[in-house]
């Protein structure tokens, strides 16, 4: 299982990893991402806490539930990446069974407050579900 999710998070670095041609006189805002495992139970509890705010989320209230995650990840922890585009993120998010309207959402978030969480199925247990933050640099 670990061995598997290695494959997933180098799988994760090697796509994040493609920069782009950009303009080098406009500059491309990059974010950091962060990734763990948690039961679905710390799941629930940090959807609850994103719903409790509703609209009014902001950029703290992000935080505090992606500490929540933190302190409560049980395994395969990872904030090595950086220097990821939106664009990458977004790619990301399509890969792992997001639709193009909930991968643009999050995106726009991610834009509007400067950090977001997602939420995805783990495919080694139905038990656990793996969490990704992004937060721009």
């Amino acid at each position: 299982m670990k061995k598997i999710f290695i494959t997933f998070i180098t799988t994760l670095v090697f796509a994040f990893s493609f920069i782009g041609c950009s303009n080098p006189s406009t500059p491309t805002t990059t974010y950091k991402i962060e990734i763990g495992v948690v039961s679905n139970s710390t799941y629930t509890t940090a959807f609850s806490m994103a719903s409790s705010y509703g609209a009014n989320i902001t950029h703290e209230n992000i935080k505090t539930i992606r500490d929540y995650l933190y302190q409560n990840t049980t395994s395969n922890y990872d904030n090595s990446t950086k220097g990821v585009t939106k664009d990458e993120i977004r790619d990301f998010l399509t890969q792992y069974g997001m639709t193009t309207v909930q991968a643009n959402a999050e995106i726009a978030c991610l834009e509007t407050l400067g950090n977001d969480i997602a939420f995805f199925e783990y495919a080694y247990s139905s038990s656990s579900k793996v969490w990704m933050y992004a937060e721009k640099e």
